[in-house]
């Protein structure tokens, strides 16, 4: 996962009760000059074919990003724009993992994100993304796939155009692969 996400922070944020008995995932941070800092899960894959799969992918872990560095003061810290979106991503990561041990969710679809105290119409909304990929033998691939929150005019867009179209589009904008609740919408 380094190789592509970068250098794993030296902490971890462990769930006081264990994803495996119904509580919160772990998160594990990395750090890229390239792609800010990434939330990642390590919990999903433990062995081979054991875990959520998709159309391309034998297992995989979720990944979500946030733009800039991320210190460990700001976990949960509602007072900092890091804070709000990293809080705001292993939501999302928790609810989409339990989520995949019953559906299969694959690259290019979207997830409308349940939250409490919002009328279903104003869920947050995601896009899923093969991040990465890795050839572990000839039958069985490991990869990360990506979770990026996306705007109601974007899922719109995704609708007309397809998922494919909307990550070239999230591309071409500087967007991708970022969550960032409050951005203006590329289209």
């Amino acid at each position: 996962m380094n190789s592509v996400l970068g250098e794993e922070a030296e902490w971890v944020l462990h769930a006081l009760i264990p994803y495996e008995i119904g509580g919160s995932l772990d998160s594990y941070y990395y750090r890229s000059p390239t792609s800010g800092t990434a939330v990642a899960t390590k919990e999903l894959s433990l062995l081979p074919h054991q875990g959520p799969s998709n159309d391309r992918l034998t297992t995989y872990e979720l990944v979500g990003f946030m733009r800039g560095p991320f210190a460990r003061e700001d976990v949960n810290n509602p007072n900092t724009p890091a804070g709000i979106v990293e809080r705001r991503l292993r939501s999302f990561l928790n609810l989409i993992a339990r989520y995949s041990e019953e559906a299969t969710l694959n690259r290019f679809e979207t997830c409308a994100i349940p939250t409490e105290n919002v009328d279903e119409s104003e869920y947050p909304l995601v896009v899923f993304d093969e991040f990465a990929r890795f050839e572990i033998d000839a039958n069985t691939t490991f990869g990360l796939l990506a979770v990026i929150e996306i705007l109601p005019t974007e899922f719109e867009y995704k609708q007309q155009y397809g998922g494919d179209a909307l990550i070239d589009l999230l591309k071409q904008e500087g967007v991708y692969p970022f969550t960032e609740p409050d951005r203006t919408p590329v289209v």
